[in-house]
């Protein structure tokens, strides 16, 4: 299947690893640039959305999953606002074009 280059869409990598791959993996990411991490869920307020020092999410937990990247894409990413019931919420949306 050919697509026309303004067609394009972004590449997208889910990963699950075991711990014995964690600490390989995060040295390997280091090497890459600086990455950094989001919540992959909705939250109430666009500060919960500022994205951090991946290690800092992988070493203090609270979150089961979240997107990462590097810094400058990160700092790009569209947020998507939400009602539900009355509420407002966001999230990163990761799976824009």
């Amino acid at each position: 299947m050919l697509m026309k280059a303004d067609t394009e869409m972004p590449a997208v990598i889910t990963y699950w690893q075991t711990q014995e791959d964690e600490k390989d993996f995060l040295a390997y990411l280091t090497t890459t640039g600086n990455i950094v991490a989001m919540p992959d869920h909705w939250v109430r307020t666009k500060a919960e959305l500022a994205p951090r020092p991946i290690l800092l999410y992988v070493h203090e937990g609270g979150l089961d999953q979240f997107v990462f990247g590097l810094e400058h894409h990160a700092l790009a990413a569209d947020i998507e606002p939400q009602e539900k019931e009355g509420q407002k919420y966001l999230t990163v949306a990761y799976m824009s074009p």
